[in-house]
């Protein structure tokens, strides 16, 4: 089935919404689909709206939130404090138990928020401290840590480019930095909640600073 160019950055998102809606419907009738659901689409923003490379229609408003173009990459810039991206909800988003992927490219220059996906109760959260990747899970009314260790090295990511992939499995989750596993621990229970909001930067409720700097990618993927 093929669209015309939306007009305008309100049809978009009308758009994306009754699109995304027709082609779950509700989650207790039937399950969520697997493989890649997000992929943010950052070559081609047009009208304050990135559009994301997957089978299903979604459209992320930048809300003031600036660009720059490096060696004909453009990047989303960071500069800390409550600034962020909030990411559209839709009901294809919300991890349900399988494996849950998340890829991201990102060049911080100074410790804070990354990325969040959260409903208050489950969720996940990707920081910079002391300028090493650091991991937060909340399920199973339990909150773990996942980062490295000072026996096994740390790895520095301030003022350098750096691919995180954190793989959520039901029992167990994995970080990986530059494509080498950097740390493992066990969950207490699978990630499965409804209305996560991912958002990436700061925020201001609960307040906590966002860092500075660029991301370049952000990709979701759920195992099948």
């Amino acid at each position: 089935m093929h669209f015309a160019k939306p007009r305008s950055g309100l049809f978009c998102l009308a758009l994306s919404i009754l699109l995304l809606g027709a082609a779950t419907g509700g989650r207790a009738e039937s399950a969520l689909p697997g493989g890649l659901i997000f992929n943010l689409d950052l070559q081609h923003i047009e009208d304050g709206l990135i559009p994301c490379k997957t089978p299903y229609p979604l459209y992320v408003p930048l809300d003031g939130l600036e660009t720059a173009k490096v060696h004909d990459r453009t990047l989303l810039l960071f500069a800390g404090k409550a600034q962020g991206l909030d990411i559209p909800h839709s009901i294809l988003l919300d991890p349900d138990g399988r494996g849950w992927v998340v890829s991201l490219r990102f060049f911080p220059v100074s410790d804070g928020l990354v990325l969040t996906q959260s409903n208050g109760e489950t969720g996940y959260a990707i920081r910079v401290e002391d300028g090493a990747v650091r991991v937060s899970i909340q399920t199973g009314n339990s909150t773990i840590l996942l980062k490295e260790s000072k026996e096994t090295g740390i790895t520095p990511c301030l003022s350098k480019w750096t691919q995180i992939d954190l793989e959520i499995r039901p029992a167990e989750a994995i970080l990986s930095i530059n494509r080498i596993r950097a740390a493992t621990i066990p969950l207490p229970a699978p990630l499965d909640g409804k209305d996560m909001r991912i958002r990436l930067g700061g925020r201001a409720n609960p307040p906590e600073p966002g860092f500075s700097g660029a991301i370049a990618s952000l990709k979701i993927l759920r195992q099948q």
